[in-house]
């Protein structure tokens, strides 16, 4: 089951991405040259979305 966006967003800030900003309820983070958008909708995040996020992130 994928955590809630707010805490994959805390996680991102704590190792270290950088808030770019947002547009409507997705947020942008990067981290050397690499971009991650986040949704923050209420809820859990899709399966897939999730799978990107931690692929990016370099969590898997």
């Amino acid at each position: 089951m994928p955590p809630k966006p707010f805490e994959i967003y805390r996680r991102l800030l704590r190792e270290g991405w950088h808030d770019d900003g947002c547009k409507g309820s997705h947020r942008k983070l990067s981290k050397d040259g690499t971009r991650i958008i986040l949704p923050m909708h209420r809820g859990e995040m899709a399966k897939g979305m999730w799978e990107d996020v931690r692929k990016r992130a370099g969590w898997r």
